[in-house]
């Protein structure tokens, strides 16, 4: 399975999880979706090292929580 194809089923197997821990963190299901949306995207540049530890689910509950701190202080999201 190429990284695309295994980023891929991640997606679609973990979409709801993700949501559903977004709009947690975040109370807005607009908000929540946007979340997501960043998440993936910073994930997907990285996903070969991501997947090689077996880590993606954690991953992107830190790259979440680490964006809504951000933002919250009013910084730009590194």
């Amino acid at each position: 399975m190429t990284d695309d194809e295994a980023f891929r089923e991640f997606v679609i197997n973990r979409w709801n999880a993700l949501l559903h821990r977004a709009y947690l963190l975040t109370g807005d299901r607009g908000a929540a979706e946007d979340l997501v949306q960043t998440t993936l995207e910073r994930m997907h540049r990285r996903w070969d090292r991501i997947r090689t530890r077996d880590a993606p689910e954690y991953y992107a509950r830190q790259v979440m929580i680490n964006l809504v701190i951000s933002s919250s202080r009013g910084q730009p999201a590194a």
